[in-house]
Order: C-alpha cells, then sequence, then structure tokens
C-alpha cells in the first residue's frame, strides 16, 4: 500500500489502493522470486488462491482469478521464462481457470473485458424485463 501511495496520493485520496492493486504487486513480486529461484513459498501462494476460488465468494473468487492468474499470466508472458513456468504450482480449480483465461486471450479477450460484457448484457435483460 505505501509502494501506491508513493506514486501519487492524490489518486487514492488517502484510502487503500485496492485487492486488485495488491494482487497485481504480488504477482509481480512472485515473478521476481521465480527468477530469483526462490520458489519455496510457492505452493502455500498457490494454495492460497486454490482456497480463494474453492471457498471465497464472488468477489474474492475473481480477485484470485482476475487479479492473480489472469495478472500472472499475463504479466509473466513478457519474461523469458514465460507464463508456463508455473503451472507445476497450480492446483485443480487454478489449473482450470488458467486454461481458460488462456483461451479467452487466444480470443482477444482479457477476463474483465468479458465480464463487463457480462454485466452490460444483464443490465441489457433486467431493464427488458
Amino acid at each position: 500500500m505505501a509502494y501506491w501511495a508513493q506514486e501519487d496520493p492524490k489518486d487514492y485520496d488517502g484510502e487503500i489502493p485496492g485487492d486488485y492493486n495488491n494482487a497485481s504487486a504480488i504477482v509481480h513480486a512472485v515473478i521476481d522470486f521465480y527468477g530469483r529461484a526462490e520458489t519455496a513459498f510457492f505452493p502455500r501462494f498457490f494454495q492460497f488462491i486454490e482456497r480463494l476460488i474453492n471457498e471465497g465468494d464472488a468477489e474474492s473468487q475473481n480477485i484470485a482469478v482476475v487479479g492473480y492468474l489472469e495478472t500472472l499470466q499475463t504479466a509473466a508472458s513478457w519474461k523469458q521464462h514465460g507464463p508456463e513456468v508455473f503451472v507445476p504450482w497450480l492446483q485443480p480449480e487454478s489449473k482450470r481457470w488458467w486454461a481458460q483465461i488462456y483461451q479467452w486471450w487466444q480470443g482477444g479477450k482479457s477476463l474483465m473485458d468479458i465480464a463487463v460484457e457480462e454485466a452490460k448484457n444483464k443490465g441489457n435483460h433486467d431493464t427488458a424485463s
């Protein structure tokens, strides 16, 4: 949080940066740790993501999938090692979502794009009834 506030405190009006910004910062750290071969905590980290997906409410699940997994895939894609190096640590539901994210990106859309489209479509259906 201190990092985000340092960037431009006026952007945050004294509020915390938010779960997605925090997830992004954590994901970038995970990528850096991988680059230094410091992966001892990876099983617990990926277990945490799996737990969010399996046991969290809808918002927690979305943070796990979009905030952690999608960010990890896209950010690691810029690295020489690529995102696939993280697959061995993924657990069953995380692997399923990982594959889904990959498929969505092949179609040129991010999970956030799809979520926005779904929200718009739901809003259109709600007003039509």
